[in-house]
């Protein structure tokens, strides 16, 4: 913290300073801060991390600075002006050559998404995100979960509390029918994570089906259908849970809800099987209240 701050002050030291050595300089070094101040999180909270997209502009102010102060050492070499300005050119050239040749090897790399996030994560083997966007995609387009968990492991090791790690990692978990995994990957979420709709629905349905803590996961529930009404798969969720807590008719009116909203995914068989069940025990329950 102090050698940034540091840093800090001494740039703006040189800032100041150009003022009086190089308008050009100045006016540089400036329109670099000024860009830079509005994505820095320093004087406005943006909502997003640091990413090399949000520094285009600053570094326009950056490249001319440079070009200014290489011209000026270039300028004092013990050499005839012509020769430094052939050194001059010589080193511009080379430095745009190499970093030219530099996009031309990396631009392939953009063609597919899946191309960048695989290549990435050997790149930058300690960056906790292209860890887990690595991992995201073996697990959804390759089905590659075993592979896909060892990098969520591998970036929460790198950044403990990057809840992005253990929602996949418990979405990984319940594909593959583990639920003891699922559920604790799910809790260091909702910690890390909070208001996850999908972690909650997820983690109170398994709550509420293993008759673990049936009253927080028809909490957790309710929580998910509040921010996704008309999820279909949250509002089948709740209803398996009023079913364990006896409230059969709100349980029959969410799943015919839920069906109203989308009858042809994945999950349709199961919400209909979940219709059964409650209207049985809605059907028992008025057979039983028609004894003598």
């Amino acid at each position: 913290m102090w050698l940034v701050l540091g840093l800090s002050v001494a740039l703006i030291g040189i800032v100041v300073w150009s003022y009086r050595a190089s308008k050009a300089l100045f006016f540089a070094l400036g329109f670099y801060f000024v860009t830079f101040s509005v994505v820095s999180n320093l004087v406005v909270l943006i909502g997003t991390i640091m990413g090399e997209r949000l520094v285009y502009v600053p570094s326009v102010g950056f490249c001319l600075a440079l070009v200014l102060v290489l011209h000026q050492l270039c300028g004092r070499l013990p050499v005839a002006p012509r020769t430094a300005r052939a050194v001059f050119l010589g080193v511009m050239v080379l430095g745009i050559g190499l970093h030219g040749a530099r996009t031309v090897v990396r631009n392939p790399v953009w063609k597919s998404q899946e191309g960048l996030y695989l290549h990435d994560v050997h790149v930058v083997p300690g960056s906790a995100k292209a860890l887990i966007n690595a991992g995201s995609l073996l697990w959804g387009k390759r089905k590659e979960y075993e592979k896909a968990l060892e990098l969520f492991k591998r970036g929460i090791e790198i950044a403990p509390q990057y809840y992005q790690a253990y929602r996949n990692s418990g979405l990984v978990y319940t594909e593959l029918g583990r639920d003891d995994e699922a559920m604790e990957m799910y809790e260091l979420a909702l910690r890390y994570g909070g208001g996850d709709a999908k972690v909650k629905n997820n983690l109170g349905y398994l709550l509420v089906d293993k008759g673990i803590e049936v009253e927080r996961g028809v909490a957790l529930l309710e929580e998910a259908v509040e921010k996704g009404p008309k999820n279909p798969d949250f509002l089948d969720s709740l209803a398996w849970g009023y079913y364990k807590l006896g409230r059969l008719e709100e349980a029959r009116k969410l799943l015919r809800k839920s069906l109203a909203i989308n009858q042809k995914s994945e999950s349709t068989a199961s919400r209909r099987a979940h219709l059964k069940v409650i209207e049985e025990a809605l059907e028992r329950e008025k057979a039983k209240a028609a004894l003598p």
